[in-house]
C-alpha cells in the first residue's frame, strides 16, 4: 500500500523581517507570505518554494551556507 501526504511549510510572523530589504522587494516577501498561508493549493505552494530560496540566497550570501 502506497502512502501519500501533503506538507505544507507556512512561515512563521517576523520570519522574514531579517533580510535587510526594503522597497519594493519587502513588498513582494509580504505579498508572498500571504500568498503561501492562503488556501489556494497551486499558488500557495509556489509563493512557500519561492520564499525558501529567497531564505537560502540570502543564506548563502551571508556565509552560512
Amino acid at each position: 500500500m502506497e502512502r501519500h501526504s501533503d506538507l505544507a511549510v507556512v512561515p512563521a510572523d517576523g520570519e522574514f523581517a531579517d533580510l535587510g530589504i526594503g522597497g519594493f522587494a519587502a513588498s513582494a516577501v509580504e505579498e508572498l507570505v500571504a500568498t503561501a498561508r492562503s488556501a489556494e493549493h497551486d499558488n500557495a505552494q509556489d509563493a512557500q518554494g519561492a520564499l525558501a530560496l529567497l531564505l537560502r540566497l540570502t543564506a548563502s550570501g551571508s556565509g552560512a551556507a
